[in-house]
């Protein structure tokens, strides 16, 4: 911010002598720290007005910078956050679940910004897959409504697995039928035909 100089306050309304301070100008700048709140669901690029924190009256209206000043507006960037991903007042998490998971479905605790959350996943659900969980989004800075927190499932696969798991995998292999697959059906068929010819 802006203040008279201490050296030339009081030497009238026009200074006449330069001093080291200011250099004839009247003015000082002075670094200074405020507190702001910023509401909830505030959005990038958004500004908050802090009212008479702003620049003096010109010197020409006031030559030691006394009077009324004007607004500071402070300019809102909001850090990326580790977990979600802000669309509006919704927000995008993955959701990463287990193969069993997803394939038998089960009820899992998701991180919410007001604690944990029930989700319920339905069987058979795939890689992609999308929920909602009502209401638990960000504020609307006009209305106060909040938006949904929006889950994006991420079906994790076992990088390891111990004997009898990979036993009881290759017994489930044995009686898939591929026929009850058709999206992977289609893609085999689609790489047999390229395979043989077929480049479309």
């Amino acid at each position: 911010m802006v203040v008279a100089c201490p050296a030339c306050h009081g030497r009238g309304a026009v200074v006449k002598e330069f001093c080291d301070g200011c250099r004839g100008k009247g003015r000082v700048p002075r670094k200074r720290s405020l507190a702001v709140k910023i509401p909830a669901g505030i959005m990038e690029g958004q500004a908050i007005r802090v009212a008479s924190e702003g620049e003096p009256p010109a010197p020409e209206v006031s030559q030691n910078g006394e009077g009324v000043r004007g607004d500071l507006h402070v300019l809102v960037k909001v850090k990326e956050h580790s977990m979600y991903v802000r669309d509006g007042d919704h927000l995008l998490l993955e959701l990463p679940i287990g193969f069993t998971q997803a394939s038998l479905g089960a009820e899992i605790q998701v991180p919410t910004l007001d604690g944990p959350a029930t989700l319920t996943i339905p069987r058979g659900t795939q890689f992609g897959s999308t929920f909602r969980v009502s209401g638990k989004g960000l504020p609307n800075l006009r209305g106060g409504r909040k938006g949904d927190l929006i889950t994006v499932v991420k079906i994790e696969t076992p990088r390891k697995l111990t004997s009898k798991q990979e036993k009881i995998l290759r017994e489930f292999a044995e009686t898939e039928d591929a026929a009850v697959l058709p999206e992977s059906t289609g893609f085999l068929k689609r790489v047999a035909d390229f395979l043989a010819g077929d480049k479309r």
